[in-house]
């Protein structure tokens, strides 16, 4: 009998033992690439959707911010106006 495995390489004659693929490896592989495909579809879908997002944030912030001044000026004009009123109400209607 052969004592040596690596004989048989010299007699093609004899069948070798294939290993059996593991399929742990190919279910891997498979999930991996149904991950990337998914992020890669998923980044296609709503990238625009995103890209409209932070546009919107940024009207928004600045449309709070002129909110923000028309509120300062506001509380101006009536700080104004309070000042300009009499004190006492009945001096202006004559009653008092």
């Amino acid at each position: 009998m052969l004592a040596n495995p690596d004989e048989t390489t010299n007699m093609p004659w004899v069948k070798k033992v294939s290993r059996p693929h593991n399929p742990h490896w190919i279910t891997a592989l498979i999930a991996v690439s149904a991950v990337c495909v998914g992020i890669l579809i998923g980044y296609t879908r709503w990238g625009a959707t995103a890209a409209i997002v932070s546009l919107v944030e940024k009207e928004l912030a600045e449309t709070q911010a002129h909110i923000r001044v028309l509120e300062k000026r506001l509380t101006a004009m009536e700080s104004i106006i309070i000042r300009d009123k009499p004190v006492d109400g009945a001096a202006e209607d004559g009653t008092g």
